[in-house]
C-alpha cells in the first residue's frame, strides 16, 4: 500500500492534505506538478516556520505521539489551493468522483504554463 505523506506545519498547527489533489505517496507528490507546487509554495512562504512532510507508518522525527496526532491540525489544503488559483499558479477544471467510494472527490488542477524568463535574467 505504500507510505502517505501529510505536509505539516508545526509551527502553526496547520496541515496541507494531498489526497484530493495529487496522490499521497511520495512519487505522487513529486511527480504531479500540482502537489509539487502547493508544497513548494507553502513551504517557500512560511520559512521561519517547522514544516515537513510526516509519514502516517511510523513515528516521526522522534517527537511524541501527540505531537504527530495531525487530526487537531487545521488542514489548509483548500485555502493554499485556492490562493494559488487566485495567484495564477493553479487552473482548476472541476472535480471528479471517485469510483468505489461517494464521498471522496478529487480536484481536477493544472499548474499554469508560463513563459521561461529571457535568457538575459537567467
Amino acid at each position: 500500500m505504500g507510505t502517505y505523506y501529510t505536509l505539516a506545519n508545526f509551527t502553526r498547527r496547520e496541515r496541507i492534505e494531498f489526497a484530493g489533489v495529487s496522490g499521497m505517496k511520495a512519487a505522487e507528490i513529486v511527480a504531479n506538478p500540482q502537489g509539487a507546487v502547493i508544497a513548494a509554495w507553502y513551504m517557500l512562504t512560511h520559512t521561519d516556520d517547522d514544516i515537513a512532510f510526516v509519514p502516517d507508518d511510523r513515528p516521526f522525527r522522534g517527537r511524541p505521539a501527540y505531537e504527530t496526532d495531525l487530526s487537531n491540525f487545521h488542514d489548509v489544503t483548500d485555502e493554499i489551493v485556492e490562493q494559488l488559483i487566485r495567484n495564477g499558479d493553479l487552473t482548476d477544471h472541476g472535480t471528479i468522483q471517485d469510483g468505489t467510494d461517494p464521498v471522496l472527490k478529487y480536484r481536477i488542477l493544472r499548474v499554469r504554463n508560463r513563459p521561461p524568463p529571457p535568457r538575459d535574467k537567467l
